[in-house]
């Protein structure tokens, strides 16, 4: 019994020394909730012992293997032995505040006044929580899966814009920027090009309402016919991409010319079945050659004809000595639109169009070689996406060596044009032989990688 007596009273003199450090620990941090730091040696060392000691107590009070001496002491200076059960309370609250005040529960995680109430909703979420909790949440609404909540609140907005306007076609003019966004990316979804996949449920629902899955088609369509009508009125497939009797035929045919790269074979032998050109300027050749036929006396070496190339030889020399003032001016010899909002430099219509021209001559080969001579002279760009995509490349290349990997975006500041870039290229179609070498360098299996080690990484976790 002595032996007993005398450990009792070691094991109650060194509960005492951790009550005391306890008190202390109080006093420099204004809370009694010790939290477990055995591994974290930046922490003084009777820090993570007491974390040890304040967690013991718990359990022993939950199993009633606790002194009542010892219980008294804790209960004087208000020591929680629950303080997840205290924890959940608090937050619960505050979940009601949000739900008051707002009208709905879902908090976000970031950027509101209910900061840590949002991660809390997040923990609730991911963790395994108890029964009795579950019907206390779900009494109030709370939304255990936010995707599928936002998801659902924007196909009723979609719904009922229908039933207002009677059609789908949204746009950011009809003051629908996050709706018509949204709808951008069903459409993605569906075809594959963004993750993660539409359910057959969020499927039929879009269909219920009429939801158009390629609204390019109906307008390809539509646009074909006014070409077809075109050519059956003037004879000819050759349209003026300006200036065109057919409303909007124009400047469909001028995005055609632009976007052949990202056409279907499908619709390329469409056109090309009725005679369409793909170059504007050759375009331009033969429908002046229909309008205004050669005179059969204009021969090659005329005097008429030398003057006439001397002219247009002085109206290029004319263009050219304006867009070197530009570059001596402003350091460029891209001379941008009239449409450019930037403040370094103005933008000019003719001087762009003609800066164009120049490019679409030399991939026709119809640049002649003393104009080819004098462009190469002042170091004009004859393909400005080819160069941009090997100046964004070689930045890649060397965001890699440094970082490891090719995850680049713009939180980096010494590569946020490439960021930019990066971000746009995934969802985006590229030519085979820039996508054969994104590949090779790992562009697109960084981020399948990043995506599948996200998803493994998402296991549940109990949170008392």
């Amino acid at each position: 019994m002595g032996i007993n007596y005398a450990r009792q009273l070691y094991l109650d003199q060194i509960w005492e020394d951790n009550f005391n450090l306890l008190l202390k620990y109080k006093d420099l941090y204004g809370t009694l909730n010790v939290p477990m730091r055995r591994d974290k040696l930046e922490y003084p060392e009777w820090e993570r012992k007491l974390g040890s000691w304040v967690f013991t107590q718990r359990q022993r009070h939950r199993k009633g293997k606790m002194l009542d001496w010892r219980y008294s002491k804790l209960v004087s200076i208000d020591f929680d032995f629950e303080p997840f059960e205290t924890q959940f309370e608090e937050y619960f609250v505050e979940f009601l505040k949000f739900k008051e005040k707002y009208g709905h529960t879902l908090v976000p995680q970031e950027g509101s006044e209910f900061p840590i109430l949002g991660r809390w909703v997040f923990h609730i979420r991911n963790r395994s929580t108890r029964p009795d909790r579950i019907e206390r949440l779900n009494k109030e609404g709370f939304v255990w899966n936010a995707i599928d909540e936002v998801w659902q609140n924007r196909f009723r907005e979609l719904a009922e814009f229908k039933r207002q306007h009677g059609h789908l076609k949204l746009s950011v003019r009809t003051g629908n920027a996050q709706l018509t966004a949204w709808v951008g990316r069903l459409r993605k979804l569906r075809r594959g090009t963004m993750s993660p996949q539409l359910s057959e449920e969020q499927i039929k629902l879009l269909d219920s309402i009429g939801f158009d899955w390629e609204p390019l088609d109906a307008d390809w369509n539509r646009h074909f016919e006014k070409l077809l009508e075109f050519i059956n009125k003037y004879n000819h497939p050759y349209v003026k991409a300006k200036d065109c009797e057919i409303e909007g035929l124009g400047n469909w045919v001028s995005w055609l010319r632009y976007n052949k790269n990202n056409l279907s074979n499908e619709k390329i032998d469409q056109l090309d079945s009725v005679g369409f050109e793909w170059d504007s300027y050759t375009a331009l050749k033969k429908r002046n050659r229909l309008n205004h036929p050669k005179p059969a006396n204009l021969g090659r070496n005329s005097k008429k004809n030398i003057d006439r190339l001397a002219r247009m030889e002085a109206v290029w020399q004319k263009k050219f000595d304006l867009v070197l003032k530009y570059r001596d001016k402003y350091g460029t010899l891209n001379v941008p639109d009239s449409s450019y909002k930037g403040k370094d430099k103005p933008g000019n219509r003719t001087l762009n169009s003609w800066i164009q021209n120049q490019r679409v001559f030399y991939r026709d080969g119809m640049l002649s070689k003393s104009r080819y001579k004098k462009l190469v002279a002042v170091g004009f760009d004859f393909d400005r996406v080819q160069s941009y995509f090997e100046k964004q490349f070689a930045d890649l290349i060397k965001f890699k060596e440094k970082y490891g990997h090719t995850l680049a975006t713009r939180s980096y500041p010494e590569f946020k044009e490439l960021g930019s870039w990066a971000v746009r290229l995934r969802t985006q179609n590229v030519s085979d032989e820039h996508r054969k070498r994104l590949e090779e360098i790992g562009f697109y299996s960084d981020i399948e990688n990043l995506l599948k080690k996200r998803k493994s990484s998402k296991r549940k976790k109990p949170i008392d």
